[in-house]
């Protein structure tokens, strides 16, 4: 393993320690990243995209397929869970920076949308296939993100149309234990009465390296069942409600796949 994923391991197993799941442990390239404004368009419709939507539709099909068959060599559990819903706030663990790939490809690459720090809006050509992808930057413009939340009221509400949230609010490189969710999801979900499809991301581990030497783990996506808004709730109760739900999901899901019950280091640092 190079000594720079190395260094990574070693930077998420001491935010564990401290409790501070929200990190970023690989330092975003904000040399690269453009400003969200209230001129980004959220959802690359209309006859101006359609040149660049046929470009990015033609090149992804290839680097989402060496992504999913030759990266991750995956395999997708629960797919059944998915038919008959058409519109849902999706939550996934976030382990990886192609693991949205590994989502689309749930989703057969069809109407769904993926919610991402401000700082992947990058000016490079990755930036732009990011955002014909149906990247939806979360900005700190106040004005940007009244079209954000505009672009998700017409995506939940049409005939059908996903939203991925990364509830743990940072990658942490093919760490398997669920992380603590941030509530921003499952306000969308309660406001707009969809429901929560929980998928969780688990590895085998199988010697293979890549190019530099680092693991490469098989990987699995487990698509749990949707989980729906108590409308008898008040609303902050139903948005708690979902989010631990959600939680319990993915927790139950870890513990089923790898046998252990879920800790922390820092549950051992409390309670020693």
């Amino acid at each position: 393993m190079t000594k720079d994923k190395q260094s990574i391991i070693a930077y998420m197993e001491e935010c564990e320690k401290k409790a501070q799941f929200d990190v970023h442990t690989t330092p975003p390239a904000m040399e690269l990243a453009r400003p969200v404004d209230e001129h980004y368009s959220y959802l690359r419709r209309g006859i101006k995209h359609i040149i660049p939507n046929l470009i990015v539709k033609t090149v992804s099909f290839f680097k989402e397929r060496n992504i999913i068959h030759n990266l991750f060599r995956l395999t997708v559990e629960g797919e059944e869970n998915l038919k008959g819903i058409p519109n849902s706030i999706v939550v996934c663990n976030h382990v990886h920076m192609f693991d949205c790939v590994i989502v689309r490809h749930a989703y057969k690459k069809k109407h769904i949308y993926i919610t991402a720090a401000e700082f992947n809006n990058r000016g490079d050509f990755l930036g732009f296939l990011m955002r014909y992808l149906g990247m939806m930057p979360i900005s700190s413009n106040h004005q940007a993100m009244k079209h954000m939340n505009q672009a998700i009221k017409t995506v939940l509400t049409e005939k059908e149309g996903h939203i991925l949230f990364f509830p743990e609010a940072s990658e942490w490189w093919y760490y398997k234990k669920p992380r603590p969710f941030k509530s921003g999801a499952f306000h969308y979900a309660v406001d707009h009465h969809v429901p929560v499809q929980p998928m969780f991301i688990t590895f085998t581990d199988t010697g293979r390296t890549d190019k530099d030497g680092n693991p490469t783990p098989d990987a699995t996506l487990h698509i749990m069942p949707a989980i729906y808004p108590d409308e008898a709730l008040p609303r902050k109760e139903r948005i708690q409600t979902l989010t631990n739900q959600s939680f319990q999901a993915m927790k139950s899901c870890y513990e089923k796949t790898y046998g252990i019950p879920l800790s922390y280091t820092c549950d051992e640092a409390i309670t020693g």
